[in-house]
Order: C-alpha cells, then sequence, then structure tokens
C-alpha cells in the first residue's frame, strides 16, 4: 500500500488561470462536458439493438489539428489507445466541425486502414494519416491518427483524443501522451483528470499534462500500481453497500480500469444484483454482450430514491472510497421524470475487468502516473468535493 501525504516542501503553485507554462512544460487543457445518447444504431445497421439506456456525459477538449489548425472537440478518453477525426469525407457522421486533411500542410497520408469496433461489432471506419497535434500549446509533431470517413453507428462528436496505453493498441501506435513524454514535450510523465461535480456547472474540470497541483488535493493521494501494461487497470479488494462487504472471499480481488471515456461503472453482476436488491423500485432494463460472451445488465432506479441509502464503498489498498448514492442516479428516461438511469452496470463474466467510469472519476482527483514502473494511478480526495 502506498498513501503519501502532501509534500510539505512541494509549492502550492497556482495554475487555475493559466493554459500554459512554457518553462515548465505544464499545460492545464479546460474540459467541457455535454450529454448525448452513446452508440445509437443507424437505420441501415445489422445490429438491431439501440444505445444503452441512458444518456450520458462526455467530456471534451478543445484541439487543434492541422497547420492551419482545425479546432476540434474531442472526447477525453483515458481508455483508448487510438486518436480518431471525424473528416469531411464521412457523410453519415454528424459531427459539428470536420477534420479537412486537405486543407492542412502538415498532414501525411499513413495508407493503412483504420477502424474501432463497439458494441454489436459496429462502429468508425477510415484510415491512417498523421499531423501536428496542438494540445494547450504544446505540439505533438506526426501524431498518427485514425480518420474517420464511415460509421455505421452515430458519431456525434468531432473525435477521441486517447491518453490510454500505447501497450493496448492494435495497430501499434503511440498515444499523444507517450509522445509527449518521449520526446520531452512534458515536465514529468505524468497527468491528472479533474472531472466536474456539479452537474449545472458550466465548467467540465480539467486535465493537465506534466505535473501534479497538490493545491487540488485534500489530504493524502493513495497509489497503486497497475496490474497489467495496457490498461490503466488497479485492484478493488472488497466493496462495502451500508457498511456491509460484498466480498466475502477476501482471496478474490477484482481488477478495474479507470476510463473517462466511460460514463457508468461496470462491476461484478452478483454484486450490482444485491446492490440493486436494496434500492425499492429498482429494476433490470435489459442486457448486452460487450465481448467474448460477456453480458452487461442495465438498470434503472426511482428519480427519488433515497438518496441516504448505502453508501456504496470500494477499497483500493485498504482505504475506502466513497461512492454517493445520488452520484449514481442518473438522467431520467421518461418524460415524467419518474424512471432513472442507475450508474452501476454488472457484468457476467468474472474474468473481464471492472471500469469506473465518469461518475466515479469525477468525485476524486485522479493521477496518471508514468514515472513509475511498473506505472501508477493515485487517487486523492479533492477541496471543491464534500464528502459525506
Amino acid at each position: 500500500m502506498q498513501i503519501l501525504a502532501n509534500p510539505l516542501h512541494e509549492s502550492r503553485r497556482d495554475l487555475n488561470n493559466a493554459i500554459s507554462d512554457t518553462n515548465k512544460k505544464v499545460i492545464k487543457l479546460p474540459i467541457q462536458y455535454r450529454k448525448q445518447r452513446k452508440f445509437v444504431t443507424l437505420p441501415n445497421s445489422n445490429y438491431g439493438k439501440v444505445a444503452l439506456l441512458t444518456k450520458n456525459y462526455e467530456w471534451l477538449a478543445a484541439i487543434d489539428v492541422g497547420t492551419p489548425g482545425q479546432t476540434l472537440n474531442l472526447i477525453v478518453d483515458s481508455g483508448s489507445p487510438e486518436t480518431w477525426l471525424v473528416t469531411t469525407s464521412c457523410e453519415s457522421c454528424t459531427s459539428g466541425n470536420f477534420y479537412d486533411p486537405n486543407e492542412s500542410s502538415t498532414f501525411v497520408y499513413n495508407g493503412s486502414e483504420f477502424a474501432m469496433t463497439y458494441i454489436g461489432g459496429n462502429g468508425p471506419k477510415g484510415y491512417f494519416g498523421s499531423d501536428v497535434v496542438n494540445i494547450g500549446g504544446i505540439l505533438v509533431e506526426n501524431q498518427t491518427m485514425g480518420l474517420i470517413t464511415y460509421s455505421n453507428i452515430l458519431v456525434d462528436s468531432d473525435g477521441l483524443l486517447a491518453i490510454g496505453l500505447s501497450a493496448s493498441s492494435d495497430y501499434g501506435s503511440t498515444t499523444v501522451f507517450d509522445n509527449m513524454i518521449s520526446r520531452g514535450l512534458i515536465s514529468e510523465p505524468v497527468y491528472t483528470v479533474k472531472l466536474i461535480k456539479d452537474s449545472q456547472s458550466n465548467a467540465g474540470g480539467e486535465i493537465t499534462f506534466g505535473e501534479i497541483d497538490y493545491s487540488e488535493i485534500d489530504g493524502e493521494i493513495t497509489y497503486s500500481y497497475l496490474t497489467e501494461d495496457e490498461h490503466w487497470q488497479i485492484t478493488v479488494t472488497n466493496v462495502y453497500f451500508d457498511n456491509i462487504p460484498l466480498n466475502l472471499n477476501q482471496s478474490v480481488t477484482y481488477p478495474v480500469a479507470f476510463d473517462t471515456g466511460s460514463q457508468q461503472i461496470m462491476i461484478d453482476g452478483s454484486i450490482t444484483e444485491y446492490i440493486i436488491s436494496q434500492i425499492p423500485g429498482a429494476a433490470f432494463s435489459m442486457s448486452t454482450e460487450i465481448r467474448d460472451g460477456a453480458d452487461v445488465s442495465i438498470y434503472t432506479v426511482p428519480c427519488n430514491t433515497d438518496t441516504t441509502l448505502g453508501p456504496l464503498e470500494f477499497v483500493i489498498e485498504g482505504r475506502r472510497f466513497l461512492m454517493p448514492i445520488k452520484d449514481l442516479i442518473l438522467d431520467p428516461l421518461d418524460d415524467d421524470q419518474d424512471t432513472c438511469s442507475f450508474g452501476i452496470t454488472g457484468c457476467s463474466s468474472h474474468t473481464v475487468s471492472w471500469i469506473f467510469g465518469a461518475i466515479f472519476i469525477k468525485n476524486y482527483f485522479v493521477i496518471f502516473d508514468q514515472s513509475t514502473s511498473p506505472p501508477r494511478l493515485g487517487v486523492a480526495n479533492r477541496y471543491d468535493v464534500v464528502y459525506e
């Protein structure tokens, strides 16, 4: 277990109003959020299921790509190694902005085919190319990206900024973050994520490349080393609901990946079923296959669910991390606002990694640190969040 106190000798730099510090090679990139329905199948698709029955928040960062720069709002995704952009050639895409490689003097055509596969075996397709990517003033030249020319799922974003681990790429791609590190473009091989907690706020949060801003942290950082080299994945040793441990076999632990590109939390199906059984009016909604025969079950709860239930807590390195029930009651699914989507899904397979999506991450200050071998994740309380 590694629990580190906030170093007293560390100066508390106030970078809240700074976008870049070229001397320090630190970038604070603002993130905005929006609601949308993910993975809606188009009518001509051969896959009959529509999106998961939930509205999702997406956290987007404004990035300039090409020369001259074309501003795109990209989903920030710590669960993916492949950055991809919607291009002007994609007639089936509904993005607000399209990347036009013909308008960039620094674009280089790769020629290799590119495809991403999501639920149901569908996803965007295109080809690989490279161009300069401007992230808050840091120029990452010759960044390889997938360029989307067709999609049989609804794509209503400008693309995706992948900040996962390069080792998980099926194409041998290097992420923007890893290129920042190898080229000495940032001070430290670390980025941190602070997502919005108040859904009524106009700001979505920020991602900082190159530094840990300790002025954001209240108390200690709990570090945990990654359990594999392909995902930002660590271990959860237990789950508590209303102070009752749900993992009675202490020899069993649960791998969990921190994924800013996902909204919900996905955990073991049996644990989810217990939590659902403790919420009056909660109900099974549907299930969908994700991969290798594993199904994910999706649930609904009354929108007026008692938010004093629980609490739900996850144990990482011996420390309990609170997940308030009120944060798990997502958007209404009907006009009467009686039924809401539930923020936890249950996976039928015990071998599939859990996922901590944005509704968990937004409660904490999360550190993605590649300064150690293996890399590690840090989780800490924030000053701007009240833990009840």
